[in-house]
């Protein structure tokens, strides 16, 4: 029995400050067989939970970006002290050791230039995702899997012949090594397929909704939901379950308004990069309500002691990108958007009569960048060109709007209450108070990291690999990103910010003037074909009216409730 479940079968177990849920059902699928109940099995699962005193995020058939976007924005919003529970039910497939969770867009057919991997990370969303996300946010999570109820190739004949090559039957196991503070269940063992039933629901769900509110732990939830699959499936299905639980995890009970804790009291964070300790906000006065953000934009809350910004790694290592010196600095909590700028979205400023600003615009540190440009329409995209604009909407409208030049960027951003992030933003989103050399972590870039190496292919659509650990996506790849900061040479890029030694570091840093003739440039592109400019340090100018095929944009604002400006 494993260590969640040992013990007394009373109700009493570790308490949470809230209790959130994320459930989803795709039955109706687009270019695959379609299910018969994971959308009624989600449905009810979702009311259940809610009986239990969940507060739950219920989505029915969401696509590729959807889905995306769905797991991000649940992630983004947990924190220190909270119980999660994520349940999904609909297609899955296993690759090797690596599953995918199949949204209603899947396709099944690809390019003979194009491997399998290739094509799932593309279409589909990594389950290690959902896991990781979470569980480096809640105390605790819970994840049920209801998937791989059939393989998705069986019935559809295929243009390509080898598409479904390597796909596994069933889904592969999870490694549970750093997985503490987590279970793991899926409605069927490694390698089988899970029944999508004939009744009203799955046997899985069915069971899960017979046992879910019982005041025991969720080990022995599983162990009586295991049984009773097993049993209604003539013993042709087995569920099975991984627990790395820190204590008792039972699911229904009172939430207490207060935690009983011994350690320090947990973070007002939404979003952290330090595991270290809980963080303390800058600028906010006692009694202050939490900071938090639009939709669509992630709340970042650096620490109060700051964070490093840019390297000392050497010009060998460095190649030509990387910043210098290394400094510490420290930044006020900001919102940055989760995702690049996208055609549609731009399409909607253009839509608006792209207004220019009528004043400055105002930066954290009081500085304010004089607006002396002009507001100028992408270059239009013709059979040749690889600029994602068209003059009316059309098949890159998912994609990130590039050949934007600095002045457009900054106008666009003010038009919505926002403005370019500084240098300093940008690279704490990418790079954490981990230190990580890319957004993703330590790990050279790869296929299905990022979108780089492409060539004259052109972008990807936006949102398309996994999200950084604050649930921000394209930190590196797919388009070079403006920031709000003058463009000095890499070797003294930084120096302003040294400060004497026990000085406090600089508070919100920028770095602009008129007379600078470029603009800093972050996060790499798709045309990029080196490692190094991907690094989460990595920086490059270019003169504002410059409109790239490479190069796009995020906004950032400042937080509601904060006293920044």
């Amino acid at each position: 029995m494993d260590p969640e479940s040992a013990g007394s079968t009373a109700p009493q177990g570790v308490v949470f400050q809230r209790r959130v849920a994320l459930v989803v059902g795709i039955n109706r699928y687009d270019n695959v067989n379609m299910l018969r109940n994971a959308v009624a099995d989600a449905e009810a699962i979702a009311g259940k939970l809610e009986e239990l005193g969940f507060a739950v995020s219920l989505h029915r058939n969401p696509n590729r970006e959807e889905l995306g976007s769905q797991l991000a924005a649940f992630t983004g919003s947990l924190r220190d002290g909270d119980l999660a529970v994520v349940y999904y039910s609909g297609h899955g497939v296993g690759v090797g050791q690596t599953n995918y969770l199949l949204p209603s867009s899947f396709r099944t057919s690809y390019g003979a230039s194009d491997s399998l991997v290739e094509h799932l990370t593309r279409e589909a969303v990594l389950l290690e995702d959902f896991i990781a996300g979470v569980n480096r946010r809640a105390t605790a999570s819970v994840f049920l899997f209801d998937a791989c109820r059939n393989n998705p190739w069986a019935d559809r004949a295929l243009r390509n012949p080898r598409a479904a090559n390597g796909v596994g039957r069933g889904l592969a196991p999870v490694d549970m090594t750093r997985r503490a503070g987590s279970f793991v269940a899926f409605a069927a063992q490694p390698g089988s397929t899970a029944d999508d039933g004939t009744g009203d629901h799955s046997p899985f769900a069915a069971a899960l909704l017979a046992h879910l509110a019982e005041p025991v732990s969720v080990g022995e939830i599983l162990d009586e939901v295991a049984g009773e699959v097993s049993r209604a499936t003539g013993e042709q299905q087995d569920p099975t379950r991984e627990s790395r639980l820190r204590g008792r995890v039972v699911l229904t009970g009172r939430v207490p308004t207060e935690v009983p804790r011994t350690g320090p009291a947990p973070s007002t964070a939404v979003l952290t990069h330090s595991a270290v300790a809980p963080l303390t906000l800058l600028n906010q006065p006692a009694g202050a309500v939490a900071p938090s953000c639009p939709p669509g934009m992630a709340l970042l809350q650096p620490p109060a002691g700051g964070f490093l910004l840019g390297t000392d790694i050497g010009a060998a290592n460095a190649g030509e990108y990387d910043g210098h010196p290394r400094v510490r600095v420290r930044l006020s909590p900001y919102c940055l958007d989760t995702h690049e700028v996208t055609v549609a979205r731009f399409r909607g400023f253009w839509s608006a009569g792209h207004p220019a600003p009528t004043a400055g615009i105002r930066y954290p540190n009081g500085a304010v960048i004089a607006w002396s440009g002009a507001v100028s329409e992408p270059v239009a995209r013709s059979a040749d060109s690889i600029c994602n604009w068209t003059a009316t909407a059309g098949d890159r409208e998912d994609h990130p709007i590039n050949c934007v030049d600095w002045w457009t960027a900054q106008g666009f951003c003010a038009a919505g209450g926002g403005r370019l992030p500084t240098e300093a933003e940008w690279e704490f989103a990418a790079r954490g108070s981990d230190e990580r050399s890319f957004p993703w972590g330590q790990e050279a870039p790869g296929t299905q990291r990022v979108c780089w190496n492409r060539r004259i292919s052109g972008t990807c659509l936006s949102g398309l690999f996994p999200p950084t650990l604050n649930g921000v996506y394209d930190l590196a790849g797919n388009v070079w990103e403006w920031v709000a900061d003058g463009w000095l040479d890499r070797q003294s890029a930084y120096q302003a910010f040294v400060v004497p030694a026990g000085a406090a570091p600089t508070l919100d840093p920028v770095i602009y003037s008129d007379d600078f003739q470029a603009r800093v440039l972050r996060g790499g592109g798709w045309y990029n074909s080196a490692a190094a400019g991907l690094r989460a340090a990595a920086r490059f100018g270019r003169a504002p009216s410059s409109g790239n095929f490479v190069v796009g944009l995020r906004c950032a604002r400042p937080p509601t409730n904060s006293v920044n400006p």
